[in-house]
């Protein structure tokens, strides 16, 4: 993992502690009897959507650097793109041969 990588994964991991002991100082100053159901369950919610998203967000990363620094990428997207219009376009022209 490069180090630029790294830094980005720390610099995460410590925003999303801050924001935890944050959010946990405000809900120290509120009654117990103020928080609701629904509350909880939204952050209880929150934070496994932020645990899944910080697991995902660093596959994601790599792999839209590996594509970026992939040379045979342009080759590929190129083939494909040439293979959709050809098979699209034969598709056009069968219906309008067909109707004729």
């Amino acid at each position: 993992m490069s180090k630029s990588m790294r830094c980005t994964l720390l610099t995460l991991a410590l925003l999303l502690i801050s924001a935890a002991e944050i959010e946990a100082r405000k809900r120290g100053r509120r009654s117990q009897k103020e928080v609701d159901v629904e509350e909880r369950y939204a952050q209880a919610w929150r934070i496994v959507r932020n645990c899944f998203l910080l697991a995902i967000a660093p596959l994601i990363a790599v792999f839209i650097h590996s594509l970026a620094t992939d040379p045979s990428v342009p080759h590929i997207a190129r083939a494909l793109l040439e293979e959709v219009k050809s098979r699209f376009m034969s598709n056009i022209g069968d219906a309008c041969s067909e109707k004729r």
